[in-house]
């Protein structure tokens, strides 16, 4: 976004940098990738495999956005499909949305609150990310359980003030929440609207990205909030000297 920002006011530089950015990022993201979707990280941890139902929110984004995508289409379809067959159908037969995290063997993570809560703007979220990647019954299928949640006779009778979330064992957090509102996300990937796309740029010179890396870093030193001196160490206050040294 950075990178097309920049080329909107006829920045090369800063283009070419945020780019470069762009795809080193999107190098160390490849490395989360197990075959058939993105893990939560790489600690090794138990839950370090827990299929998460945003993973792909920075896919949504450039989507929505005309941006360039941050993962192939074929890993993002490959994504959807095990968020769907996971975080949705196991958790009432589809009828409750996308549960945020789900272990590998089908059962919920419990590891913490936000884990096994089912957030409705989440859900839409994600259905708008398969509307963009062409899964349009999937979609609807998907955001059809905040539906059957909220407002069917059968559901939780929230109707006009749907709530942040709500757990597997149907308790809620947060009435008339905003995040819902993520629900015109999918409108907005239905009507396709015409935006410019990015293309592929070259590599950055070597000179060009130093020069450019050292005038971002002082900028973002410059908008830093002010540290309590008070509570420094010796030692921080010495590290943080010859940092300041060797940038400038």
């Amino acid at each position: 976004a950075a990178s097309a920002l920049a080329h909107e006011v006829g920045d090369k530089g800063s283009e070419d940098y945020f780019w470069y950015k762009f795809l080193k990022a999107k190098d160390v993201y490849q490395k989360l990738w197990n075959g058939s979707y993105f893990n939560y990280d790489n600690s090794g941890s138990r839950t370090s495999s827990s299929i998460q139902a945003d993973q792909l929110a920075g896919q949504w984004y450039a989507r929505a956005c005309g941006l360039f995508p941050v993962v192939d289409e074929d890993k993002a379809r490959s994504v959807l499909e095990k968020v769907y067959n996971y975080n949705v159908l196991k958790v009432k037969g589809g009828k409750r949305g996308a549960v945020n995290g789900m272990l590998p063997d089908g059962r919920v993570d419990m590891s913490s609150m936000q884990a096994r809560e089912i957030w409705s703007g989440v859900t839409y979220a994600v259905a708008a990310t398969m509307i963009h990647e062409d899964l349009v019954d999937m979609a609807f299928h998907t955001a059809s359980g905040i539906f059957e949640s909220v407002w069917s006779e059968e559901g939780l009778g929230y109707s006009f003030q749907t709530p942040e979330a709500w757990n597997t064992d149907d308790q809620y957090r947060s009435l008339t929440y905003m995040r819902p509102l993520a629900i015109w996300a999918m409108q907005w990937a239905l009507s396709r609207p015409k935006v410019p796309k990015q293309e592929l740029k070259p590599e950055m010179e070597a000179d060009s990205l130093r020069i450019h890396h050292a005038g971002f870093s002082k900028v973002a030193r410059l908008l830093k909030l002010p540290e309590d001196q008070r509570s420094k160490s010796l030692l921080q206050i010495m590290f943080d000297y010859t940092c300041k040294r060797m940038l400038t």
